[in-house]
Protein backbone atom coordinates (compact mmCIF):
# COMPACT_ATOMS: atom_id res chain seq x y z
CA UNK A 1 0.00 0.00 0.00
CA UNK A 2 1.32 3.32 -1.00
CA UNK A 3 2.18 5.46 1.98
CA UNK A 4 2.69 9.19 1.76
CA UNK A 5 3.28 11.90 4.31
CA UNK A 6 0.73 14.65 4.49
CA UNK A 7 1.92 17.32 2.04
CA UNK A 8 2.82 20.69 3.55
CA UNK A 9 2.12 19.36 7.03
CA UNK A 10 4.71 16.97 8.35
CA UNK A 11 8.27 18.28 8.34
CA UNK A 12 9.73 15.47 10.38
CA UNK A 13 8.61 11.94 11.12
CA UNK A 14 9.73 11.81 14.75
CA UNK A 15 8.74 9.91 17.80
CA UNK A 16 6.49 12.28 19.72
CA UNK A 17 4.25 11.75 22.67
CA UNK A 18 0.49 12.17 22.45
CA UNK A 19 -2.45 12.21 24.80
CA UNK A 20 -4.26 8.94 25.40
CA UNK A 21 -7.73 8.96 26.93
CA UNK A 22 -9.28 6.77 29.57
CA UNK A 23 -11.99 6.96 32.17
CA UNK A 24 -15.71 6.41 32.06
CA UNK A 25 -19.01 7.95 31.18
CA UNK A 26 -22.54 6.89 30.51
CA UNK A 27 -23.54 6.03 26.96
CA UNK A 28 -26.72 7.51 25.58
CA UNK A 29 -29.11 5.33 23.65
CA UNK A 30 -32.90 5.25 23.81
CA UNK A 31 -32.97 2.14 21.61
CA UNK A 32 -30.18 -0.28 22.50
CA UNK A 33 -27.28 -1.04 24.82
CA UNK A 34 -23.58 -0.91 24.00
CA UNK A 35 -21.52 -4.00 23.27
CA UNK A 36 -17.77 -3.72 23.18
CA UNK A 37 -17.57 -6.64 20.75
CA UNK A 38 -19.30 -4.50 18.13
CA UNK A 39 -16.66 -1.79 18.19
CA UNK A 40 -18.73 0.70 20.16
CA UNK A 41 -16.97 3.83 21.36
CA UNK A 42 -17.85 4.00 25.04
CA UNK A 43 -18.01 7.54 26.37
CA UNK A 44 -14.63 8.01 28.02
CA UNK A 45 -14.54 11.70 28.85
CA UNK A 46 -11.72 12.31 26.40
CA UNK A 47 -10.22 15.77 26.09
CA UNK A 48 -11.21 16.37 22.52
CA UNK A 49 -10.60 20.05 21.91
CA UNK A 50 -7.34 21.66 20.87
CA UNK A 51 -6.71 24.92 22.64
CA UNK A 52 -7.64 28.10 20.83
CA UNK A 53 -4.37 29.51 22.11
CA UNK A 54 -1.01 28.37 20.77
CA UNK A 55 -0.79 24.65 21.42
CA UNK A 56 2.01 24.08 18.96
CA UNK A 57 5.12 24.89 20.98
CA UNK A 58 7.76 22.21 20.70
CA UNK A 59 8.18 19.90 23.68
CA UNK A 60 10.87 17.34 24.29
CA UNK A 61 9.83 13.71 24.17
CA UNK A 62 12.18 12.83 27.05
CA UNK A 63 10.22 10.80 29.58
CA UNK A 64 11.45 13.09 32.35
CA UNK A 65 9.62 16.05 30.81
CA UNK A 66 7.55 18.02 33.31
CA UNK A 67 4.15 17.35 31.74
CA UNK A 68 2.50 20.05 33.85
CA UNK A 69 3.92 22.60 31.41
CA UNK A 70 2.57 20.81 28.34
CA UNK A 71 -0.39 22.60 26.78
CA UNK A 72 -3.12 20.02 26.55
CA UNK A 73 -6.56 20.29 24.93
CA UNK A 74 -8.78 22.73 26.77
CA UNK A 75 -11.64 20.57 28.02
CA UNK A 76 -10.13 17.56 29.78
CA UNK A 77 -12.57 15.77 32.06
CA UNK A 78 -10.20 13.03 33.21
CA UNK A 79 -6.50 12.70 33.84
CA UNK A 80 -4.77 10.50 31.31
CA UNK A 81 -1.19 9.34 30.80
CA UNK A 82 1.15 10.43 28.06
CA UNK A 83 2.03 7.68 25.60
CA UNK A 84 5.04 8.12 23.37
CA UNK A 85 5.57 7.43 19.70
CA UNK A 86 2.03 6.60 18.56
CA UNK A 87 1.55 6.90 14.81
CA UNK A 88 -2.01 7.54 13.63
CA UNK A 89 -2.79 6.27 10.16
CA UNK A 90 -5.30 8.27 8.12
CA UNK A 91 -6.95 6.43 5.25
CA UNK A 92 -7.72 9.00 2.59
CA UNK A 93 -9.71 8.46 -0.57
CA UNK A 94 -8.68 10.70 -3.44
CA UNK A 95 -5.73 12.98 -4.07
CA UNK A 96 -3.08 12.72 -1.32
CA UNK A 97 -2.07 16.29 -2.08
CA UNK A 98 -5.60 17.38 -1.10
CA UNK A 99 -6.01 16.11 2.48
CA UNK A 100 -9.55 15.61 3.75
CA UNK A 101 -11.13 16.50 0.43
CA UNK A 102 -9.80 20.06 0.23
CA UNK A 103 -8.07 20.67 -3.08
CA UNK A 104 -4.56 22.11 -3.04
CA UNK A 105 -6.01 24.86 -5.27
CA UNK A 106 -8.54 25.80 -2.62
CA UNK A 107 -7.50 28.85 -0.55
CA UNK A 108 -8.64 26.95 2.51
CA UNK A 109 -6.04 24.21 1.96
CA UNK A 110 -3.44 26.26 3.87
CA UNK A 111 -5.79 26.44 6.85
CA UNK A 112 -6.41 22.70 6.64
CA UNK A 113 -2.67 22.01 6.68
CA UNK A 114 -2.24 24.29 9.68
CA UNK A 115 -5.12 22.60 11.49
CA UNK A 116 -3.59 19.16 10.96
CA UNK A 117 -0.26 20.32 12.32
CA UNK A 118 -1.95 22.06 15.24
CA UNK A 119 -3.74 18.87 16.24
CA UNK A 120 -0.63 16.74 15.74
CA UNK A 121 1.36 18.94 18.11
CA UNK A 122 -1.41 19.09 20.68
CA UNK A 123 -1.58 15.29 20.80
CA UNK A 124 2.22 14.80 20.55
CA UNK A 125 1.81 12.18 17.86
CA UNK A 126 2.63 11.53 14.23
CA UNK A 127 0.17 11.29 11.34
CA UNK A 128 0.67 9.06 8.34
CA UNK A 129 -1.50 9.19 5.25
CA UNK A 130 -2.32 6.08 3.25
CA UNK A 131 -4.30 6.37 0.06
CA UNK A 132 -7.25 4.02 -0.46
CA UNK A 133 -9.07 3.27 -3.73
CA UNK A 134 -12.06 5.22 -4.95
CA UNK A 135 -15.58 3.85 -4.62
CA UNK A 136 -16.39 0.41 -5.94
CA UNK A 137 -15.49 -3.22 -5.21
CA UNK A 138 -11.80 -2.36 -4.80
CA UNK A 139 -12.65 0.01 -1.95
CA UNK A 140 -14.56 -2.63 0.01
CA UNK A 141 -11.92 -5.30 -0.67
CA UNK A 142 -9.19 -2.92 0.45
CA UNK A 143 -10.96 -2.18 3.74
CA UNK A 144 -11.57 -5.87 4.38
CA UNK A 145 -7.93 -6.72 3.74
CA UNK A 146 -6.77 -4.02 6.15
CA UNK A 147 -8.17 -5.91 9.12
CA UNK A 148 -5.11 -8.16 8.91
CA UNK A 149 -2.51 -5.45 8.25
CA UNK A 150 0.05 -4.44 10.86
CA UNK A 151 -1.05 -0.80 10.81
CA UNK A 152 -4.54 -0.91 9.31
CA UNK A 153 -5.75 2.64 9.95
CA UNK A 154 -7.26 4.86 12.65
CA UNK A 155 -9.47 7.23 10.67
CA UNK A 156 -11.19 6.95 7.30
CA UNK A 157 -11.93 9.98 5.11
CA UNK A 158 -13.98 9.24 1.99
CA UNK A 159 -17.11 10.24 0.09
CA UNK A 160 -20.33 9.14 1.72
CA UNK A 161 -21.34 6.51 -0.89
CA UNK A 162 -17.98 4.79 -0.33
CA UNK A 163 -18.35 4.81 3.44
CA UNK A 164 -21.89 3.57 3.08
CA UNK A 165 -20.69 0.69 0.90
CA UNK A 166 -18.63 -0.74 3.78
CA UNK A 167 -21.05 -0.01 6.61
CA UNK A 168 -23.11 -3.09 5.92
CA UNK A 169 -26.88 -3.08 6.09
CA UNK A 170 -29.53 -4.28 8.46
CA UNK A 171 -27.32 -4.44 11.56
CA UNK A 172 -23.92 -3.81 13.09
CA UNK A 173 -21.01 -3.05 10.81
CA UNK A 174 -18.03 -5.40 10.84
CA UNK A 175 -15.67 -2.74 9.48
CA UNK A 176 -16.64 0.55 11.15
CA UNK A 177 -17.09 1.64 14.75
CA UNK A 178 -20.55 2.65 15.97
CA UNK A 179 -20.17 6.35 16.86
CA UNK A 180 -23.50 6.71 18.66
CA UNK A 181 -21.96 6.65 22.11
CA UNK A 182 -19.05 9.00 21.53
CA UNK A 183 -21.00 11.94 22.91
CA UNK A 184 -18.19 13.36 25.05
CA UNK A 185 -15.50 12.85 22.43
CA UNK A 186 -17.47 14.12 19.43
CA UNK A 187 -20.22 16.37 20.82
CA UNK A 188 -22.18 13.91 18.75
CA UNK A 189 -25.68 15.39 18.88
CA UNK A 190 -24.60 18.90 17.90
CA UNK A 191 -26.31 19.58 14.56
CA UNK A 192 -24.28 22.73 14.03
CA UNK A 193 -21.10 20.66 13.97
CA UNK A 194 -22.39 17.45 12.40
CA UNK A 195 -25.42 18.43 10.35
CA UNK A 196 -29.13 17.79 10.38
CA UNK A 197 -30.94 14.63 11.34
CA UNK A 198 -31.41 13.86 7.66
CA UNK A 199 -27.67 14.18 7.06
CA UNK A 200 -27.00 11.54 9.71
CA UNK A 201 -29.21 9.00 7.95
CA UNK A 202 -26.80 8.63 5.04
CA UNK A 203 -24.35 6.61 7.15
CA UNK A 204 -26.62 4.48 9.33
CA UNK A 205 -27.25 0.76 9.57
CA UNK A 206 -29.37 -1.13 12.07
CA UNK A 207 -30.32 2.12 13.76
CA UNK A 208 -26.70 2.99 14.50
CA UNK A 209 -24.41 5.74 13.23
CA UNK A 210 -21.16 4.72 11.54
CA UNK A 211 -19.97 8.01 10.04
CA UNK A 212 -20.33 11.77 10.24
CA UNK A 213 -20.35 14.69 7.81
CA UNK A 214 -18.31 17.66 9.09
CA UNK A 215 -20.84 20.46 8.84
CA UNK A 216 -18.36 23.35 8.89
CA UNK A 217 -15.71 21.83 6.64
CA UNK A 218 -14.96 23.49 3.27
CA UNK A 219 -16.09 20.42 1.33
CA UNK A 220 -19.31 19.90 3.26
CA UNK A 221 -22.17 19.22 0.89
CA UNK A 222 -24.97 21.45 2.08
CA UNK A 223 -27.24 20.83 -0.87
CA UNK A 224 -30.77 19.51 -0.84
CA UNK A 225 -30.44 16.63 -3.26
CA UNK A 226 -29.44 17.70 -6.79
CA UNK A 227 -29.38 21.37 -7.75
CA UNK A 228 -30.91 22.77 -10.92
CA UNK A 229 -28.06 24.74 -12.49
CA UNK A 230 -28.67 27.01 -15.49
CA UNK A 231 -26.62 28.79 -18.12
CA UNK A 232 -27.53 32.48 -18.06
CA UNK A 233 -26.15 33.14 -21.53
CA UNK A 234 -28.38 30.46 -23.06
CA UNK A 235 -31.45 31.76 -21.25
CA UNK A 236 -30.65 35.31 -22.27
CA UNK A 237 -30.31 34.27 -25.94
CA UNK A 238 -33.86 32.91 -25.80
CA UNK A 239 -35.21 35.83 -23.75
CA UNK A 240 -36.02 33.67 -20.75
CA UNK A 241 -36.21 35.51 -17.39
CA UNK A 242 -33.59 34.62 -14.79
CA UNK A 243 -35.02 31.89 -12.49
CA UNK A 244 -33.50 33.56 -9.44
CA UNK A 245 -35.85 36.48 -9.97
CA UNK A 246 -38.76 34.08 -9.47
CA UNK A 247 -37.03 32.31 -6.61
CA UNK A 248 -36.44 35.52 -4.67
CA UNK A 249 -40.11 36.46 -5.07
CA UNK A 250 -41.20 33.00 -3.87
CA UNK A 251 -42.73 32.41 -7.28
CA UNK A 252 -40.49 29.60 -8.60
CA UNK A 253 -43.00 26.77 -9.00
CA UNK A 254 -43.11 23.88 -11.43
CA UNK A 255 -45.21 25.67 -14.05
CA UNK A 256 -42.72 28.55 -14.19
CA UNK A 257 -39.91 25.99 -14.34
CA UNK A 258 -41.56 24.09 -17.21
CA UNK A 259 -42.15 27.33 -19.10
CA UNK A 260 -38.44 28.07 -18.77
CA UNK A 261 -37.52 24.61 -20.10
CA UNK A 262 -39.85 24.88 -23.08
CA UNK A 263 -38.64 28.30 -24.14
CA UNK A 264 -35.22 26.99 -25.19
CA UNK A 265 -34.69 24.79 -28.27
CA UNK A 266 -32.37 24.70 -31.26
CA UNK A 267 -32.23 21.13 -32.50
CA UNK A 268 -29.75 21.99 -35.28
CA UNK A 269 -27.21 23.23 -32.72
CA UNK A 270 -28.36 20.69 -30.13
CA UNK A 271 -29.48 23.26 -27.59
CA UNK A 272 -32.15 21.94 -25.25
CA UNK A 273 -34.21 23.29 -22.39
CA UNK A 274 -32.90 20.66 -20.00
CA UNK A 275 -30.15 18.09 -20.40
CA UNK A 276 -30.18 15.65 -17.49
CA UNK A 277 -30.96 12.07 -16.53
CA UNK A 278 -34.60 11.14 -16.18
CA UNK A 279 -33.85 9.41 -12.88
CA UNK A 280 -32.51 12.63 -11.43
CA UNK A 281 -35.72 14.35 -12.51
CA UNK A 282 -37.84 11.62 -10.93
CA UNK A 283 -35.94 11.87 -7.67
CA UNK A 284 -36.14 15.66 -7.67
CA UNK A 285 -39.88 15.53 -8.34
CA UNK A 286 -40.40 13.12 -5.44
CA UNK A 287 -38.38 15.31 -3.07
CA UNK A 288 -40.25 18.45 -4.20
CA UNK A 289 -43.68 16.90 -3.74
CA UNK A 290 -43.82 18.00 -0.10
CA UNK A 291 -44.10 14.45 1.25
CA UNK A 292 -41.19 12.46 2.73
CA UNK A 293 -40.09 9.31 0.94
CA UNK A 294 -41.07 7.24 3.97
CA UNK A 295 -42.28 8.17 7.44
CA UNK A 296 -42.94 6.70 10.86
CA UNK A 297 -46.63 6.91 11.71
CA UNK A 298 -46.38 5.47 15.21
CA UNK A 299 -43.71 4.16 17.58
CA UNK A 300 -45.38 1.71 19.92
CA UNK A 301 -44.31 0.99 23.49
CA UNK A 302 -43.54 -2.61 22.58
CA UNK A 303 -41.02 -1.17 20.05
CA UNK A 304 -43.10 -2.20 17.05
CA UNK A 305 -43.25 0.42 14.32
CA UNK A 306 -46.08 1.56 12.10
CA UNK A 307 -44.86 3.25 8.95
CA UNK A 308 -45.88 4.23 5.44
CA UNK A 309 -44.32 5.16 2.11
CA UNK A 310 -44.85 8.84 1.45
CA UNK A 311 -43.89 8.21 -2.16
CA UNK A 312 -47.24 6.44 -2.70
CA UNK A 313 -49.24 9.44 -1.42
CA UNK A 314 -51.71 11.22 -3.70
CA UNK A 315 -49.50 14.30 -3.52
CA UNK A 316 -46.41 12.52 -4.84
CA UNK A 317 -48.36 10.54 -7.45
CA UNK A 318 -49.81 13.81 -8.75
CA UNK A 319 -46.34 15.31 -8.97
CA UNK A 320 -45.08 12.32 -10.97
CA UNK A 321 -48.10 12.52 -13.25
CA UNK A 322 -47.15 16.12 -13.92
CA UNK A 323 -43.60 15.04 -14.81
CA UNK A 324 -44.88 12.27 -17.08
CA UNK A 325 -47.19 14.64 -18.94
CA UNK A 326 -44.48 17.31 -19.23
CA UNK A 327 -41.92 14.90 -20.68
CA UNK A 328 -44.44 13.47 -23.14
CA UNK A 329 -45.93 16.75 -24.26
CA UNK A 330 -42.64 18.61 -24.51
CA UNK A 331 -40.31 15.73 -25.36
CA UNK A 332 -38.22 17.71 -27.83
CA UNK A 333 -37.10 20.11 -25.09
CA UNK A 334 -35.89 17.29 -22.82
CA UNK A 335 -32.58 15.58 -23.56
CA UNK A 336 -32.69 12.88 -20.90
CA UNK A 337 -29.73 10.82 -22.03
CA UNK A 338 -29.24 7.74 -19.91
CA UNK A 339 -31.45 6.88 -16.95
CA UNK A 340 -28.44 6.43 -14.68
CA UNK A 341 -28.67 8.83 -11.73
CA UNK A 342 -24.94 9.48 -11.97
CA UNK A 343 -25.43 11.01 -15.41
CA UNK A 344 -24.14 14.53 -14.74
CA UNK A 345 -24.20 16.80 -17.78
CA UNK A 346 -22.15 19.74 -16.62
CA UNK A 347 -20.35 19.61 -19.97
CA UNK A 348 -23.57 20.20 -21.92
CA UNK A 349 -24.39 23.10 -19.66
CA UNK A 350 -20.94 24.67 -19.95
CA UNK A 351 -20.84 24.15 -23.73
CA UNK A 352 -24.13 25.94 -24.24
CA UNK A 353 -25.99 22.79 -25.30
CA UNK A 354 -28.46 23.11 -22.45
CA UNK A 355 -30.20 25.81 -20.49
CA UNK A 356 -30.66 23.65 -17.38
CA UNK A 357 -29.18 20.52 -15.85
CA UNK A 358 -29.67 18.73 -12.52
CA UNK A 359 -26.22 18.33 -10.98
CA UNK A 360 -24.77 16.94 -7.78
CA UNK A 361 -22.81 19.09 -5.37
CA UNK A 362 -19.40 17.50 -6.18
CA UNK A 363 -20.01 18.19 -9.89
CA UNK A 364 -21.03 21.78 -9.23
CA UNK A 365 -17.94 22.38 -7.15
CA UNK A 366 -15.44 20.64 -9.44
CA UNK A 367 -16.85 21.48 -12.88
CA UNK A 368 -19.40 24.28 -12.84
CA UNK A 369 -17.78 26.66 -10.37
CA UNK A 370 -14.40 26.30 -12.06
CA UNK A 371 -15.49 26.18 -15.73
CA UNK A 372 -18.48 28.51 -16.01
CA UNK A 373 -18.68 32.21 -15.42
CA UNK A 374 -22.33 33.07 -15.90
CA UNK A 375 -24.53 30.50 -14.22
CA UNK A 376 -27.20 30.39 -11.56
CA UNK A 377 -28.73 27.81 -9.24
CA UNK A 378 -32.22 27.04 -8.02
CA UNK A 379 -33.93 23.89 -6.78
CA UNK A 380 -36.25 21.67 -8.76
CA UNK A 381 -39.67 23.20 -8.19
CA UNK A 382 -42.74 21.67 -6.60
CA UNK A 383 -46.39 22.47 -7.18
CA UNK A 384 -45.99 25.28 -4.67
CA UNK A 385 -42.90 27.44 -4.65
CA UNK A 386 -39.92 26.41 -2.53
CA UNK A 387 -41.26 23.06 -1.30
CA UNK A 388 -38.62 20.43 -0.81
CA UNK A 389 -37.08 17.83 1.47
CA UNK A 390 -33.39 17.36 1.89
CA UNK A 391 -31.37 14.37 0.74
CA UNK A 392 -27.67 13.78 1.37
CA UNK A 393 -26.98 10.78 -0.80
CA UNK A 394 -24.32 12.58 -2.85
CA UNK A 395 -22.45 14.23 0.01
CA UNK A 396 -18.83 14.72 -0.97
CA UNK A 397 -16.97 13.97 2.22
CA UNK A 398 -17.46 12.04 5.45
CA UNK A 399 -15.38 10.59 8.26
CA UNK A 400 -15.54 7.22 10.03
CA UNK A 401 -13.45 5.08 12.39
CA UNK A 402 -12.34 1.62 11.21
CA UNK A 403 -13.21 -1.08 13.72
CA UNK A 404 -9.54 -2.13 13.74
CA UNK A 405 -8.29 1.31 14.90
CA UNK A 406 -5.71 1.31 17.70
CA UNK A 407 -7.97 3.26 20.08
CA UNK A 408 -11.43 4.24 18.84
CA UNK A 409 -11.91 6.81 21.60
CA UNK A 410 -8.69 8.59 20.65
CA UNK A 411 -9.73 8.51 16.98
CA UNK A 412 -13.00 10.17 18.00
CA UNK A 413 -11.06 12.88 19.84
CA UNK A 414 -8.99 13.53 16.73
CA UNK A 415 -12.14 13.81 14.61
CA UNK A 416 -13.53 16.43 16.96
CA UNK A 417 -10.39 18.53 16.92
CA UNK A 418 -9.64 18.22 13.21
CA UNK A 419 -13.10 19.34 12.15
CA UNK A 420 -13.74 22.33 14.35
CA UNK A 421 -14.87 25.41 12.49
CA UNK A 422 -12.08 27.73 11.39
CA UNK A 423 -11.69 31.17 12.94
CA UNK A 424 -13.81 32.74 10.24
CA UNK A 425 -16.12 29.76 9.71
CA UNK A 426 -18.04 29.05 12.88
CA UNK A 427 -21.54 28.66 11.52
CA UNK A 428 -23.39 28.12 8.27
CA UNK A 429 -23.48 31.82 7.40
CA UNK A 430 -19.70 31.93 7.61
CA UNK A 431 -19.44 28.88 5.36
CA UNK A 432 -21.83 30.48 2.89
CA UNK A 433 -19.61 33.56 2.75
CA UNK A 434 -16.58 31.35 2.18
CA UNK A 435 -18.21 29.55 -0.75
CA UNK A 436 -19.42 32.78 -2.27
CA UNK A 437 -15.99 34.38 -2.07
CA UNK A 438 -14.08 31.30 -3.21
CA UNK A 439 -16.18 29.50 -5.80
CA UNK A 440 -19.30 31.42 -6.73
CA UNK A 441 -20.32 34.86 -7.85
CA UNK A 442 -22.64 36.80 -5.58
CA UNK A 443 -25.56 36.49 -7.99
CA UNK A 444 -25.19 32.77 -8.71
CA UNK A 445 -27.72 31.68 -6.12
CA UNK A 446 -25.12 30.00 -3.91
CA UNK A 447 -27.58 30.38 -1.04
CA UNK A 448 -29.44 27.44 -2.57
CA UNK A 449 -26.63 25.20 -1.37
CA UNK A 450 -27.31 26.14 2.26
CA UNK A 451 -31.05 25.76 2.55
CA UNK A 452 -30.93 22.61 4.67
CA UNK A 453 -31.71 24.69 7.74
CA UNK A 454 -35.05 25.50 6.15
CA UNK A 455 -35.90 22.04 4.88
CA UNK A 456 -38.12 19.59 6.66
CA UNK A 457 -36.50 16.49 8.06
CA UNK A 458 -36.43 13.78 5.46
CA UNK A 459 -35.12 10.25 5.42
CA UNK A 460 -33.92 8.99 2.07
CA UNK A 461 -33.38 5.21 2.00
CA UNK A 462 -29.75 4.28 1.60
CA UNK A 463 -29.94 0.51 1.20
CA UNK A 464 -31.50 -0.30 -2.15
CA UNK A 465 -33.35 2.96 -1.86
CA UNK A 466 -33.51 3.60 -5.55
CA UNK A 467 -35.58 0.50 -6.28
CA UNK A 468 -38.75 2.59 -6.34
CA UNK A 469 -37.16 5.39 -8.32
CA UNK A 470 -35.58 2.94 -10.78
CA UNK A 471 -38.94 1.35 -11.52
CA UNK A 472 -40.73 4.68 -11.77
CA UNK A 473 -38.05 6.05 -14.06
CA UNK A 474 -38.06 2.98 -16.29
CA UNK A 475 -41.82 2.84 -16.68
CA UNK A 476 -42.94 6.43 -16.27
CA UNK A 477 -43.35 7.47 -19.91
CA UNK A 478 -45.20 4.28 -20.90
CA UNK A 479 -47.31 3.85 -17.75
CA UNK A 480 -51.05 4.08 -18.22
CA UNK A 481 -51.46 4.63 -14.50
CA UNK A 482 -48.71 6.38 -12.53
CA UNK A 483 -50.46 5.45 -9.29
CA UNK A 484 -50.29 1.74 -10.14
CA UNK A 485 -46.67 2.07 -11.23
CA UNK A 486 -45.72 3.71 -7.93
CA UNK A 487 -47.65 1.24 -5.78
CA UNK A 488 -46.08 -1.73 -7.55
CA UNK A 489 -42.62 -0.22 -7.18
CA UNK A 490 -43.26 0.44 -3.48
CA UNK A 491 -44.37 -3.17 -2.99
CA UNK A 492 -41.09 -4.35 -4.49
CA UNK A 493 -39.20 -1.98 -2.19
CA UNK A 494 -41.12 -2.82 0.98
CA UNK A 495 -39.18 -5.92 2.02
CA UNK A 496 -35.83 -4.22 1.40
CA UNK A 497 -36.93 -1.15 3.32
CA UNK A 498 -38.11 -3.14 6.32
CA UNK A 499 -34.91 -5.18 6.33
CA UNK A 500 -32.40 -2.39 5.83
CA UNK A 501 -33.93 1.02 6.48
CA UNK A 502 -36.83 0.85 8.89
CA UNK A 503 -34.64 0.47 11.99
CA UNK A 504 -32.72 3.60 10.94
CA UNK A 505 -35.85 5.65 10.42
CA UNK A 506 -37.31 4.48 13.73
CA UNK A 507 -34.06 5.25 15.58
CA UNK A 508 -33.97 8.77 14.15
CA UNK A 509 -37.54 9.36 15.33
CA UNK A 510 -36.74 8.07 18.81
CA UNK A 511 -33.64 10.22 19.10
CA UNK A 512 -35.57 13.23 17.83
CA UNK A 513 -38.41 12.70 20.31
CA UNK A 514 -35.95 12.16 23.13
CA UNK A 515 -34.35 15.53 22.44
CA UNK A 516 -30.83 14.31 21.70
CA UNK A 517 -30.35 16.44 18.59
CA UNK A 518 -29.47 20.02 19.49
Amino acid sequence: MLKRALSLVLLLVTVLSFAACNGGGEAVDPTASTTDSQGVVSSVGCSGSVSDTDSGSDNTTDETTDTSTVKRPTNPTVDYPLTYGRDFVFLLQGDPESPFGVSAKDPRSKDVAERIEEVRKAYFCTFELQQVPDAGPDFLANMQARQFASNPGDLLFADVPSIRSIIGVGGDSSLLVDLTYADVELDFWNTGKWGSIAARSSMMAGGRFYGLIPNLWPTHSAVTSDVLVYNRQVLSAFNVPDPLEYWEKNAWDREVMLRSFTSVLNEEKEVYGIYSSSERMVRATVLASGVPFAKIDRLNQDETVEWSFGVTSAQTVEALEWLQNSMKTHAKYFNCGKTDVTFDRADALANGNAAFSLLSFPTILSQVATNMEDFGMVLWAGKKANTYYESHEDTLFGVAIPVFAQDAALSACLIYDLFKGFDDVNDREDLLTYYRNTYFEKNSGVEILFLTRGTRTHYYPMAGGDVILDEICTGLLEAESVETLVKNAAEHQKELFELHDLSNLAALDRYRQSGYFE
